[in-house]
C-alpha cells in the first residue's frame, strides 16, 4: 500500500517500485505548486507589512478622541474646531438673547422714544393711534390729492392751480394775472398822468382837471408864503404882526380838486402851485 508525506501528500517509493516517473511527476506538480504558494505568500506577507506600516502612519495622523486641540492629529484638529464652534455659538446664542430681549413679547407696554422693547413702542403707537388723528390723517390725504382743476375752497392742489391761475405767466401782457398786470406796467411805467398848474387862492377854489380815479392819484401843494396884519379897530400892536399862511385840499374828485386857506384876509393871499399825479 503507499504511503504519503503528511505535509505536502508526496508519495512515497516502496520496495516493489522504488522508481516510479509517474509518482516522481506528481510529486514535482505538488512541489511547484507549493512553492509558487509560499511564495505568493511571502509577497503577501511584504505587502501585509507595508500596510501595516501605513496603518501604522495613518494612524498616528488621525490620532485619539483624547488629543488637546493643540495636537497636529485629525482628532486634534476636530477639537479645535470644536472649541471654535463653541465659542462662537455661545457669543451667538448671547447676541440672540440680546436681540430677543429687545425685541420683547407682544403683550409689552410702556414704550417711550428711549424705553422699552419694539413690541412695547408699538403697542404704545396703537394705543395712541385714535380715530380722530386717523381722521386727519384722511383728510390730509383727501385735501393733497392731485387734480388739474383750480378752486380757492377746493383741495390744496386746487388751490395751488388757483394761486397759479392769479400769478400768470411770464408770457402775459394785458391780462389780470399778477404778471400780465407787471408787464403792463414795465411797459407804460407806473404813473398814468400828471396835472399841474398854478393858481391864486382866496378861501376856497375849484380847480376843474382831466378825469382821473382818485383812489390811485395823489394831490402835491406848494402854497406857503407870508401875511401881516395890523391892529383890530385900528388898534395898533406896536408894531406889525407877521405870519405864515397855507393851503390844504379840501377835496378831490374825478374831474376836480378843491383847495381851501388855512386862513382868510381880505388883504392878504397868494399863488398855490399844484401837481395831481394819477397812477396805473
Amino acid at each position: 500500500m503507499a504511503e504519503f508525506t503528511p505535509n505536502f501528500n508526496l508519495k512515497k517509493p516502496d520496495e516493489t517500485d522504488f522508481f516510479n516517473i509517474e509518482d516522481f511527476n506528481g510529486n514535482m506538480d505538488i512541489l511547484d505548486e507549493k512553492l509558487k504558494e509560499a511564495i505568493q505568500n511571502e509577497q503577501l506577507q511584504g505587502d501585509v507589512t507595508e500596510i501595516k506600516g501605513t496603518t501604522e502612519e495613518i494612524k498616528t495622523s488621525v490620532g485619539s478622541s483624547g488629543d488637546l486641540s493643540s495636537s497636529p492629529t485629525l482628532f486634534g484638529r476636530l477639537a479645535e474646531i470644536k472649541e471654535t464652534l463653541t465659542s462662537k455659538f455661545s457669543d451667538v446664542v448671547s447676541r440672540i438673547t440680546g436681540i430677543d430681549g429687545k425685541i420683547g413679547t407682544t403683550t409689552d407696554t410702556g414704550g417711550t422714544s428711549s424705553a422699552g422693547s419694539i413690541f412695547a413702542k408699538i403697542n404704545k403707537l396703537l394705543t395712541d393711534w385714535t380715530s380722530t388723528r386717523a381722521g386727519r390723517i384722511d383728510s390730509i390725504y383727501t385735501n393733497t390729492n392731485t387734480s388739474t382743476t383750480s378752486s380757492s375752497t377746493g383741495t390744496l392742489s386746487q388751490k395751488l392751480n388757483y394761486i397759479k391761475g392769479l400769478i400768470g405767466t411770464s408770457g402775459d401782457s394785458g391780462t389780470n394775472t399778477v404778471l400780465g398786470l407787471l408787464s403792463g406796467i414795465s411797459s407804460k411805467g407806473t404813473v398814468k398822468s400828471v396835472q399841474r398848474g398854478v393858481v391864486n387862492t382866496q378861501n376856497k377854489t375849484t380847480i376843474n382837471i382831466n378825469s382821473i380815479n382818485p383812489s390811485k392819484s395823489i394831490v402835491l401843494l406848494d402854497n406857503q408864503y407870508i401875511g401881516y396884519a395890523y391892529g383890530e379897530s385900528g388898534t395898533s400892536f406896536g408894531s406889525e404882526r407877521y405870519f405864515v399862511k397855507g393851503s390844504y385840499i379840501a377835496s378831490v374828485t374825478a374831474n376836480s380838486i378843491t383847495i381851501t386857506e388855512n386862513y382868510v384876509d381880505s388883504g392878504t393871499y397868494g399863488n398855490v402851485s399844484w401837481q395831481v399825479i394819477e397812477f396805473y
